[in-house]
């Protein structure tokens, strides 16, 4: 029972960092960081002028536009108003993917998918170009069938580190993993002094576990040469 429970709380640990680790930030093939969390407070509103009227557009990158939760339609990152007043999800937050945004690297390209379905049975999508700027704003929309273009600036677009100058990829994991560590060991250590009593030692969590891996790497043969007398 007790080996139930701590496996328990390292499963939440584990989920805990990886929910660390999913946030909205978006790395660049050249290293480059892009801080999105911005994007997720605050919708970013959009116009479209149609020859039928002006169709409104609200964006909120990573999570659910407020606007389209009003009207009962979750989860839309893209939330569409039409010209006849009907609200539309042209992209859902749980399936966005990010990209690097070219020329130059300079910025961010979100792919936004599993909207709902248009007229002709397809999915709504929407494709975000955003680049760096000292402003929010949405300087542009296109309208291709069931698919959204969208052409805008933020200051969240802009690159947080580059190049030799910033830690990079790799050194970006290494402190992820540095804090995961962090997060599991002296979480686990106080949970198993204060709920089950673990003093020492033994407060180090999964302690079986680490115990065991001495045991479990392969053992160097012992090698005897016999020689005959001559």
């Amino acid at each position: 029972m007790r080996k139930f429970v701590e496996f328990r709380v390292f499963a939440i640990l584990v989920l805990l960092i990886v929910a660390l680790g999913s946030s909205n930030t978006f790395v660049a093939t050249d290293g480059s960081f892009y801080d999105l969390s911005g994007l997720t407070k605050h919708d970013i509103v959009g116009e479209k002028q149609l020859p039928s009227g002006v169709a409104t557009y609200w964006l909120r990158l990573g999570a659910a536009t407020k606007q389209c939760q009003t009207q009962n339609i979750p989860r839309a990152s893209v939330c569409k108003r039409d010209v006849y007043g009907v609200f539309h999800n042209a992209g859902s937050s749980n399936s966005i993917s990010y990209r690097n945004y070219t020329p130059m690297n300079a910025g961010v390209k979100a792919v936004i998918i599993n909207g709902d379905r248009c007229a002709s049975g397809a999915s709504r999508s929407s494709i975000v170009f955003c680049s760096c700027s000292d402003r929010t704003t949405i300087s542009e929309v296109t309208e291709m069938d069931c698919s959204f273009e969208f052409r805008m600036s933020s200051p969240s677009c802009c690159p947080v580190t580059s190049g030799p100058g910033g830690i990079g990829f790799f050194g970006a994991l290494f402190w992820f993993l540095f804090i995961a560590s962090i997060i599991y060991f002296v979480g686990g250590s106080i949970y198993k002094y204060f709920s089950l009593g673990a003093r020492g030692i033994e407060i180090i969590p999964n302690i079986d576990f680490w115990r065991s891996i001495p045991e479990r790497l392969p053992k160097k043969k012992a090698v005897t040469e016999s020689y005959d007398t001559l």
